[in-house]
């Protein structure tokens, strides 16, 4: 029997030519690479992306921020495009509740003459102008970071016609059919483009539930089309010894979706007035819980070297080293 040829053929360039040219021919697409936006947090990227040494975050797509007032749905929003100018890209803020602060956001470094502002009252306008601008940068080969701020407070233009009529009445159902079809038009340009939509989103009681509940307005449309949704719970008063008033909160993030890494990762992040949220705010707790750092007493220990959790970013800056440990890359919940 004759012996077959067992050499793998590799494919040269002119034949994967070939291959993308057959399929743009036949109606299909070529995606952008996937990429992550930073937070501006590294515990918030980890439990988002599971990548620590500054790549992870937000992912290409649609992520969702929803939770109470005053949960620090504004200083992520904030964050987040600061982050995405420093890398040089367009930045885009659909303002639906008009509140958006320049001089809070600048604050965090953002810088509002580079920001793009427009004021959607519907789904409807929310939907054309996104798709519009998509389409641009489409044309121009450019990415983008929109954020929508908030989606609970869009109306949809039959709801407004009904109120101009003097009939005030609310139709979620209709609403809920018009941000679902928003997204699954909005969705594929996103994509294509490599561009983040980030889009925030308050939490109201459930009428229909025996047990009172919360849930987010506007239907099933964002929780389906997003690869991230960032539940932002009742933030901690952080104060000083022997002061009554906060110089500060503790916030907390749980993914409770994710289409990039295992779901359901928490952590928390310590805001402070004067300076913010520092980058390194709540990896200490997540290091702590894959045994990078191990805790003894009132002290923590990295190796031999004993700290006290305030000197943790002190810790860090000195032992870069910590964010590479294999333990960040292949943690206790991924093995067999």
């Amino acid at each position: 029997m004759a012996k077959k040829n067992l050499k793998k053929e590799v494919p040269d360039e002119s034949k994967l030519d070939k291959v993308v040219k057959g399929l743009e021919d036949f109606g299909g697409e070529i995606l952008t690479p996937m990429w992550f936006l930073p937070t501006g947090n590294l515990a918030l990227d980890y439990i988002i992306s599971g990548k620590v040494d500054g790549t992870g975050g937000y992912p290409v797509g649609t992520s969702e921020l929803f939770g109470e007032p005053s949960s620090g749905k504004s200083l992520l929003l904030a964050k987040a495009v600061a982050e995405m100018q420093t890398l040089g890209h367009l930045t885009i803020l659909a303002d639906a509740e008009m509140r958006w602060d320049d001089d809070f956001a600048a604050l965090h470094g953002v810088d509002s003459t580079k920001l793009k502002k427009f004021y959607p009252e519907t789904v409807e306008d929310f939907a054309v102008e996104t798709s519009n601008m998509l389409d641009k940068l489409e044309e121009l080969d450019k990415k983008a970071l929109i954020v929508l701020d908030s989606m609970a407070i869009l109306s949809t233009e039959k709801e407004m016609e009904d109120i101009e009529g003097g009939d005030i009445k609310a139709d979620q159902g209709r609403k809920a059919q018009k941000i679902k079809a928003a997204f699954r038009t909005i969705r594929g340009k996103i994509r294509k483009t490599g561009s983040i939509l980030l889009v925030t989103n308050h939490v109201i009681a459930n009428p229909g539930s025996y047990v009172p509940t919360k849930m987010t307005p506007g239907g099933g449309g964002v929780p389906f089309q997003a690869n991230v949704r960032i539940e932002l719970g009742k933030p901690t008063p952080l104060t000083m010894k022997d002061r009554d008033r906060p110089i500060g909160v503790e916030l907390h993030a749980k993914i409770t979706k994710n289409s990039i890494a295992p779901p359901f990762g928490e952590c928390s992040m310590q805001l402070y007035w004067a300076s913010g949220v520092s980058k390194y705010s709540g990896l200490l707790d997540v290091a702590l819980d894959l045994g990078i750092i191990e805790r003894r007493g009132a002290w923590n220990y990295y190796k031999d070297i004993s700290f006290q959790t305030a000197n943790f970013k002190d810790i860090i800056t000195a032992h870069p080293e910590i964010l590479t440990d294999e333990r960040w890359a292949h943690p206790y919940w991924m093995e067999v």
